[in-house]
């Protein structure tokens, strides 16, 4: 297994953590049907877990664990199946069903779940999980400062 962390900032955090969907729609995402837990503290922290399976047959999977004090998440994955020494970009997604899509969701028959057709189901990009700078829906693709797992995964 490999491991990502990340650290994310924003304001709008804590509205997204109890409706939130993970998504890296290439590699594997929170998964139809499996949610993950979620639970508050008495220091007014939100734990939540999620289990990460693959999409489009990519052979990704893993486990990812968010802990939210305030406006401030931390976040850290465990996964196999992905690309090593390569970025993954990696988002909180925001309005439609709160969910990523299942291969039902392949409306042109391709095989392949895209973006277009799955963003019904996971919204828009609310949060980029990079590991610096920008968290904002504006760096949903800045690569350079998305998470690449070193060695094999």
């Amino acid at each position: 297994m490999t491991a990502f962390k990340t650290k994310a900032a924003r304001a709008a955090v804590p509205v997204l953590a109890l409706g939130m969907a993970l998504a890296s729609p290439a590699v594997a995402s929170a998964h139809e049907g499996d949610h993950g837990t979620g639970a508050g503290r008495d220091d007014g922290t939100t734990v939540a877990t999620v289990q990460l399976r693959q999409l489009n047959r990519s052979g990704a999977s893993g486990q990812g664990a968010l802990v939210l004090r305030g406006n401030q998440v931390d976040i850290a994955f465990r996964v196999r199946g992905v690309l090593a020494d390569a970025p993954h970009a990696q988002h909180i997604h925001i309005g439609a069903q709160g969910r990523c899509p299942s291969q039902r969701a392949d409306t042109s028959g391709d095989g392949i779940v895209n973006t277009t057709e799955g963003h019904p189901f996971y919204g828009h990009i609310g949060t980029s999980l990079t590991t610096s700078g920008d968290t904002s829906p504006a760096s949903g693709l800045a690569v350079d400062r998305f998470p690449a797992p070193g060695g094999t995964s």
